[in-house]
C-alpha cells in the first residue's frame, strides 16, 4: 500500500501495523476482514432471531475488536454500542442497531476496496 493513502473511515497507520504483525499483505488482511465481518453481521441476525444473547455479545465483541485491529475505528465504536445494548437487554433496540451497524459497513467496505485499488 502507498504511503500517503487516505481515508476517513479507516486509520492507515492501524492496518498497516497488523500487516507487519502478522506478516501478510494488506489486500490479503482486508479480504479476510471483509468476509468475516460479513459472516459476523449475518450471525448477529440468526442471534437475534434465535433470543441467543450470549451468541449474540460475543459476534458483536468480535467485530468489534477485528474492526479496531483494521483500524475502523468510528465502526468499532457502532459495534461496542451494539454490544452494550445486547448485555443491557435493550432488545427492541437491537434491530436498528443492526440495521445501522450494516449501512455504516458498507461505507467501510468502500473504504477498503478503494484502498487496496489504491495500492495496485
Amino acid at each position: 500500500m502507498r504511503n500517503g493513502v487516505e481515508s476517513p473511515a479507516i486509520k492507515i497507520s492501524l492496518l498497516h501495523a497488523l500487516s507487519e504483525t502478522f506478516q501478510r499483505e494488506t489486500d490479503e488482511l482486508i479480504e479476510i476482514y471483509l468476509q468475516e465481518a460479513k459472516r459476523k453481521i449475518s450471525i448477529l441476525h440468526s442471534a437475534l432471531s434465535q433470543c441467543n444473547i450470549t451468541n449474540f455479545i460475543a459476534t458483536a465483541r468480535e467485530l468489534r475488536l477485528s474492526s479496531l485491529d483494521m483500524g475502523a475505528i468510528q465502526f468499532s465504536h457502532h459495534c461496542l454500542s451494539l454490544e452494550i445494548a445486547a448485555a443491557e437487554m435493550r432488545l427492541e433496540s437491537l434491530p436498528s442497531l443492526i440495521s445501522f451497524i450494516e449501512n455504516q459497513f458498507i461505507g467501510i467496505c468502500h473504504s477498503l476496496n478503494r484502498l487496496r485499488k489504491q495500492s495496485e
